[in-house]
């Protein structure tokens, strides 16, 4: 990780980092506020280019959507004990520590969206990446510019389809035959990130004969 910098407020960090308006403010006290709202304790502020992190004892953690990745945290297999719970999210980044964020309120609400604001941010530069020849890593998991490389094998992307996390793990259809690896949903950041680049790249693959 690289030097980490402190923020003494929110307004700070937002500011320096150039996240814009803030959208919405999301406590950990069960109640969601609207911008400028919140008051002490936790809360995840949710910006135009990014989202701050205040923790309970005023730490603020900063990250812009295309410098961020994000987990899933806690995706339980089917079966498992509690296997209707939402996962938490995490957030991981090379110049913030890694913060788990599961006790903010509306998590079903915040945490698509932080997806999907990471995913629109950071998919263009993958794809950008791989058109180079470089390969890009996604946890134990990896876009190669020829395929999918997971558990030790390649798979070209004309015979990736459908990849997802199900039962707890990665997932995806090769020549419409399911595949399972032995990758949990923790393990990969960005995960709607590489279903997107996987989509993409399939659809402009030539078909296998």
């Amino acid at each position: 990780m690289s030097e980490v910098t402190s923020y003494e407020s929110v307004d700070q960090a937002a500011r320096e980092l150039r996240l814009g308006v803030c959208r919405a403010v999301f406590t950990g006290a069960g109640t969601t506020t609207t911008a400028g709202e919140a008051t002490g304790g936790r809360a995840l502020h949710v910006f135009e280019e990014g989202v701050v992190v205040r923790g309970a004892k005023g730490r603020v953690l900063p990250y812009r959507w295309e410098q961020a990745r994000v987990v899933r945290v806690g995706v339980r297999p089917a079966g498992s004990a509690d296997s209707r719970g939402r996962w938490s999210y995490g957030l991981l980044s090379a110049t913030t520590p890694p913060v788990v964020m599961g006790e903010f309120e509306r998590i079903d609400v915040w945490g698509p969206a932080l997806e999907a604001a990471i995913t629109r941010a950071t998919t263009p530069r993958v794809l950008d990446e791989l058109a180079e020849g470089r390969t890009v890593p996604f946890g134990p998991v990896s876009a190669t510019p020829e395929g999918l490389a997971v558990d030790g094998r390649l798979t070209p992307w004309a015979d990736v389809t459908n990849l997802r996390i199900d039962d707890g793990y990665l997932q995806w259809r090769q020549r419409g035959r399911p595949v399972r690896s032995s990758v949990p949903a923790d393990d990969v950041p960005n995960l709607l990130v590489l279903v997107c680049v996987a989509d993409h790249l399939a659809a402009a693959s030539p078909s296998p004969e």
